[in-house]
């Protein structure tokens, strides 16, 4: 490889001066590491691919507006979470998405034994969790929901640990707060002593 591109910094420069190597080598520097964040959350390998394609389109058609002082990774992982976001917003208006999802859940849930009760629980708590900001979801959601540490959930979303541990207790005191009044919400909890 030639030294020029070793840099990320440098390669920055070069996308900001729309220099196609530069972008491909920052391709290669950050697919994998979006390819298996994204598809935790939207549970589709194709789908995942079709957002990478879209986050990467976005960076070169964006290109002259980055900022190489900052993190580029964070950059990324902002414009894949928001593409991920809009994805959730088209599905929960298209009720066979919502049921695509909705039975990914229970095939893989063993818990509560009736489905009805997993499909009032998960509705209850996606109502829940719309009301966090963005990061504070992605954080529970990481955390709380697939069960990665902190420093995990931090290298993921391009975040400092510490960052992800205050995000996590304020998600956790709002889903707290919005669910408590929920007998579904008792019915988790008891569910996952």
């Amino acid at each position: 490889m030639n030294n020029k591109y070793t840099d990320e910094k440098e390669l920055l420069i070069g996308l900001k001066s729309s220099d196609e190597h530069s972008f491909d080598m920052l391709y290669k520097m950050y697919s994998k590491r979006l390819f298996h964040s994204i598809l935790l959350l939207v549970k589709s390998e194709q789908l995942t691919l079709d957002i990478i394609q879209d986050v990467f389109m976005k960076v070169w058609q964006r290109r002259h507006y980055i900022d190489t002082e900052k993190s580029f990774k964070s950059y990324l992982y902002v414009i894949s979470n928001n593409f991920v976001k809009d994805y959730f917003r088209k599905v929960s208006k298209d009720q066979k998405m919502k049921d695509y999802y909705l039975n990914q859940g229970i095939d893989s849930f063993e818990g509560i034994e009736p489905s009805l009760a997993f499909k009032e629980t998960n509705q209850l708590l996606e109502k829940a969790l719309d009301t966090l900001s963005e990061n504070e979801r992605a954080v529970f959601v990481l955390c709380r929901l697939e069960g990665k540490s902190y420093s995990e959930a931090a290298e993921v979303l391009g975040l400092s640990s510490s960052t992800v541990g205050n995000n996590l207790v304020r998600a956790t005191s709002k889903v707290k707060v919005y669910l408590s009044g929920s007998v579904m919400f008792w019915a988790l909890i008891i569910s996952s002593l």
